[in-house]
């Protein structure tokens, strides 16, 4: 019978070198490696004979395990695990199952699970002004955030976006990253799009509030980059890159600043239309420039009509992207008015609408928001 233990023991822990392994390896987009340790996790959780690992090794690879479900897109399998092995609350992966909550549009139910864990180990991991001291607890209320978002609980996900992004943490391990930063702060604004009522920026003296996302440096430096005109052609390399990786947060803070036009100034309307350009410009040279085919092309092996396939493919995705910022261009040009703007708005909502019913596609709220607004610019021609 010992001779079993130890052949037990051996398996589980061969499997967690294996598992180690792996785990230095890239995992990003390699779904081969994500099955293989998918199966390995199952293995050691599930598959041991007489003994057991210990407590430490099967909470560190259920971790592991429901991170590898959530990287093949498993949303459904992650909360079933979770429901079948934390009967007694003895696992806390309040993280993942959130997050695949959310992508599973359980709402209702994300935002139930991480108000419940906050009463315990998540809320002593907020400071007292509230902001997160701990990746983890941040990442847990950048989702929670996004779920009151979708709830249509605009404002407390401010406050929540207001709490992450105001945090002072100088830890190494615990600073937030450019891209991190990027991301919130796009949500943010589209939180502020969603929740925005006209006026509701505007003192009671008629002049205009200052939000505290609007006083961010990282929107100061966007819009005194990209909405005075700057990234344009023969400008620094080094700004075209970034703009290159930041076109969402740019779209978003100049759809936020026309959808409250009510409370700018006509200078700002331009700075708006500016970003957009900007971030035109850049979702159609990131999108086109990218292929699948450049890794076949280093190793020497290409199919010049999948290449072209490919390319196609490319082009009517940067399309794609480029549309609601074409349409949101067309808007500032709406603002801004004069006969010249007007007649360039009411082409790009025209052409948008054809491209849109012919591609086919579900672009809902494009084909939406260019009838709607097609249909104010002709109102106001007649």
């Amino acid at each position: 019978m010992a001779a079993s233990n130890d052949e037990a023991a051996t398996t589980w822990q061969e499997s967690i070198a294996e598992l180690q392994s792996l785990l230095d390896a890239s995992l990003e987009d390699n779904r081969d490696a994500n099955l293989q340790l998918s199966s390995l996790c199952s293995t050691i959780i599930f598959n041991y004979c007489d003994e057991s690992p210990p407590d430490s090794v099967l909470t560190a690879v259920r971790t592991i395990y429901l991170r590898v479900l959530l990287n093949l897109g498993e949303y459904s399998k992650v909360v079933e695990f979770h429901s079948k092995n934390n009967n007694d609350g003895s696992t806390n992966n309040t993280l993942e199952v959130a997050y695949a909550l959310y992508r599973l549009r359980k709402y209702d139910a994300c935002r139930k699970l991480i108000v419940s864990s906050t009463s315990n180990a998540a809320a002593n991991t907020v400071d007292e002004e509230g902001s997160s001291n701990n990746v983890t607890d941040r990442v847990l209320m950048h989702i929670h955030a996004q779920t009151l978002y979708r709830l249509g609980e605009t404002n407390e996900a401010d406050q929540l976006y207001s709490k992450i992004l105001s945090n002072t943490n100088s830890e190494e391990d615990n600073v937030m990253d450019a891209d991190e930063r990027e991301d919130t702060l796009s949500n943010a604004l589209a939180n502020r799009i969603a929740n925005y009522t006209p006026g509701s920026m505007l003192k009671q003296d008629g002049t205009s509030m200052v939000s505290w996302l609007e006083e961010d440096e990282s929107i100061r430096q966007l819009i005194e980059s990209y909405g005075e005109g700057g990234g344009e052609e023969g400008g620094d390399e080094g700004e075209e890159e970034e703009m290159l990786q930041n076109y969402d947060l740019a779209y978003n803070l100049a759809t936020y600043m026309l959808v409250s036009s009510d409370a700018r100034s006509q200078s700002q309307v331009v700075q708006a239309k500016s970003l957009l350009e900007q971030a035109e410009k850049s979702a159609l040279t990131i999108l086109e420039s990218s292929s699948p085919a450049e890794d076949e092309e280093e190793d020497g092996d290409t199919d010049p009509a999948n290449d072209e396939e490919e390319k196609e493919k490319m082009q009517l995705l940067a399309e794609r992207e480029a549309g609601p910022i074409r349409a949101n261009l067309a808007l500032a040009n709406v603002l801004l008015g004069g006969e010249d703007n007007e007649m360039d708005a009411l082409r790009t909502y025209l052409t948008l609408l054809t491209k849109t019913a012919k591609s086919g596609t579900e672009q809902g709220n494009l084909l939406a928001t260019s009838s709607n607004n097609l249909a104010l610019l002709r109102d106001g021609k007649e």
